[in-house]
């Protein structure tokens, strides 16, 4: 059901944790009045940008709680929902029933064993008659890429299951995954060629570039449905910014950039490690040289 996915510029939050590994409440709110004041449409909770892997399913409920009372009435909110069974997912999806989500996007079930078509099927398909929300489709893992055909199949089992968003960095993936389930249904998060993926036709994204830079993707999208000549030169800066920000090590380096920017110090919860001083340097260095050129596009 196309009129029932979430529409515009949706950032992935990060989760905002202290040195010893425990959520930062007052960071976390900070984060989302800073991203909604530079433009975004809305924000998504507990992906993997927000280090959702690492959270516990009453985590997640208190982060959208707080994500819920934080944002104005009427803005979008997604939620993550990141398991390994189907029981777990149908949990989770069942606890955030009762906040007012745009959808919750739900990764494959992924730990070693790979379920086959059916069990796909089955999976997503439970979780919708559990959610009270639309479900997306989460196609992130990188070794249990869901095939078009596949994705097309999940969307006709049931009609909660209204979008996937692709996360393949393959424009040409892409188009053949618009090509099987039509662009209205297929969310951008491709982020370094997102202007690629709203020119085929996305009506939004949500991407881990659009944490690091809220405003230039904010006005990228608008810039393309606009026909708008500054859309060559965001792109180039976000291409650029994602070579320093897209790594193994994605969270902590988002985190980074929006310190860059102002927001207050905020950590990433073990094994993983905050960036190093030369990562810090190299995002702090694009983030500069786009922002003493601004001037530069007042005349394109």
């Amino acid at each position: 059901m196309p009129s029932l996915v979430p529409k515009g510029v949706l950032a992935p939050l990060t989760t905002p944790f202290d040195r010893q590994g425990e959520i930062d409440d007052e960071t976390f709110r900070a984060e989302i009045e800073w991203l909604l004041a530079c433009g975004v449409d809305g924000v998504v909770v507990g992906g993997s940008t927000g280090e959702g892997y690492a959270l516990s399913p009453a985590e997640i409920e208190r982060l959208v709680a707080a994500a819920i009372e934080v944002v104005p009435r009427g803005t979008t909110v997604v939620a993550g929902i990141i398991a390994d069974s189907t029981r777990e997912a149908v949990a989770v999806a069942a606890s955030l029933s009762r906040y007012p989500l745009a959808a919750v996007q739900v990764t494959p079930p992924h730990y070693i064993f790979t379920p086959n078509d059916d069990e796909m099927v089955d999976f997503y398909t439970a979780v919708a008659s559990s959610a009270s929300a639309p479900v997306i489709i989460y196609n992130v893992i990188p070794w249990l890429q869901l095939a078009p055909a596949l994705i097309a199949r999940i969307l006709d089992a049931h009609a909660g299951v209204v979008a996937v968003k692709h996360s393949r960095k393959s424009i040409d993936a892409y188009r053949d995954l618009v090509g099987c389930v039509g662009a209205e249904r297929v969310i951008a998060a491709i982020d370094n060629q997102l202007a690629d993926c709203y020119a085929i036709g996305a009506t939004g994204s949500i991407a881990a570039i659009t944490a690091a830079a809220p405003v230039e993707s904010a006005r990228l999208f608008k810039a393309v449905r606009a026909g708008d000549p500054i859309v060559g030169p965001i792109a180039a800066f976000l291409a650029d910014l994602w070579t320093v920000v897209g790594g193994a090590n994605l969270p902590a380096r988002v985190k980074a950039a929006q310190m860059a920017q102002g927001l207050p110090a905020s950590h990433v919860r073990a094994p993983m490690r905050d960036v190093s001083e030369a990562e810090e340097a190299a995002i702090a260095g694009v983030l500069r040289q786009w922002s003493a050129g601004k001037g530069d596009l007042r005349s394109v």
